[in-house]
C-alpha cells in the first residue's frame, strides 16, 4: 500500500507539470501549479520549486502517518533489544517507539506510549511476559502483543494464548519471521513460530481441559505481581517501592496468595515459580531475610 501512494503522490505532481507546461504565459503557469497569484517570472519560478517541496514532504508525512505500526520491545538483555531493534526499523513500515527491560515498565510504557504492538520476552524481571499479555489485553486491548521465547512448550503457548497474545515467536527464528509475526498481529491473525501449529495447541488444550483446577488462575492480578517480584527474591519494602503500596499490603497479599496456592515458605514458593514458569529454570534465587 504505501509503495502506492507514493506514486499516486508523485504521480500527480508529475500530472500537474505536464498540464501547466501547456500554458504560454508564464505567471498563468506558475498559477496553474501552484495555485498562487504573483507578476514576476522569478516569483514563478520560486512558486514551482517551493511546491514541488511542499508536495514532496507531505505526501511523505502523510504516508508516515498513516500506514506506520508503532513497535514497542521488552527484553530484559539490551543487546537482544538492539538486534530487535535494527531488525524491525529495516522495515519501511515499522517504527520502535520505545524499550524496556522490565515487565511492570513494559506495562507503564504501554499505558503512556499506546503502541500498534508489543514484542515481549517471555521471561522477564519484575512480570513476566505471559502475565503482561494477559493485563494488557484487558487494560490496553488495543495493543497487540508477540510472545518472544525460547521455549517450544505448548504449556507455554496455551498460556501465551489464552491470556490474549497474538503470537508466539521462537528466538531462533528469522527477520522475515519477525516481521510476519508482527504483521499477522496487526492484521487480527495468530502467528505461531514453527514447529508450532495450531492443531497441537488445541490438542493440547483439549487435553488440559481434564485437569484439575489451576490453583494460579484463583490469583488476583496483585497477588501475581508479589508473586513474581517474591519469587525474585525481593523483600516486602522492595515490593512495596515497585508496586507502590505498603510493605503491609505487600505482607497481606503474600499471604493470600500462599494460601490459595498452598505453600508453607518461601523456599515453597521459589519452587512453584519454578514449576510454573514464572521463573526461568537456569535462575535458581536465594530468598533475602
Amino acid at each position: 500500500m504505501i509503495v502506492l501512494e507514493t506514486a499516486f503522490c508523485f504521480n500527480s505532481l508529475r500530472g500537474a507539470e505536464r498540464i501547466a507546461s501547456n500554458i504560454p504565459d508564464p505567471v498563468d503557469r506558475w498559477q496553474a501549479r501552484c495555485g498562487q497569484k504573483g507578476s514576476s517570472r522569478s516569483y514563478a519560478r520560486e512558486g514551482v520549486q517551493l511546491k514541488r517541496v511542499y508536495n514532496t514532504i507531505t505526501c511523505h508525512n502523510y504516508i508516515q502517518t498513516m500506514s506506520t505500526t508503532s513497535i514497542l520491545l521488552a527484553d530484559d538483555h539490551q543487546v537482544v533489544r538492539q538486534g530487535l531493534r535494527a531488525l524491525l526499523e529495516a522495515e519501511h513500515d515499522f517504527r520502535v517507539v520505545g524499550e524496556t527491560g522490565d515487565g511492570l515498565e513494559a506495562l507503564r510504557l504501554v499505558e503512556r506510549l499506546k503502541p500498534d504492538v508489543l514484542v515481549a520476552d517471555l521471561m522477564m524481571p519484575g512480570l513476566n511476559g505471559l502475565e503482561v499479555a494477559r493485563q494488557i489485553s484487558q487494560r490496553s486491548p488495543q495493543t497487540r502483543v508477540v510472545i518472544l521465547s525460547m521455549h517450544a512448550n505448548e504449556a507455554y503457548v496455551l498460556q501465551a494464548l489464552k491470556n490474549g497474545a497474538a503470537g508466539y515467536l521462537l528466538k531462533d527464528s528469522s527477520a522475515a519471521d519477525l516481521a510476519r509475526a508482527v504483521r499477522e498481529a496487526m492484521a487480527g491473525r495468530r502467528y505461531l513460530s514453527a514447529p508450532l501449529t495450531e492443531r497441537a495447541i488445541e490438542a493440547y488444550a483439549e487435553k488440559a481441559k481434564s485437569d484439575t483446577l489451576d490453583l494460579y488462575e484463583t490469583l488476583t492480578t496483585r497477588e501475581r505481581e508479589v508473586l513474581n517480584l517474591a519469587a525474585e527474591g525481593k523483600t516486602s519494602a522492595e515490593i512495596a517501592s515497585r508496586l507502590c503500596i505498603s510493605p503491609r499490603t505487600v505482607e497481606t497479599h503474600r499471604a493470600n496468595l500462599m494460601h490459595k496456592l498452598n505453600l508453607q515458605t518461601q523456599t515453597d514458593m521459589i519452587r512453584y515459580a519454578l514449576e510454573r514458569g514464572i521463573l526461568p529454570l537456569e535462575k535458581r534465587l536465594t530468598p533475602k531475610s
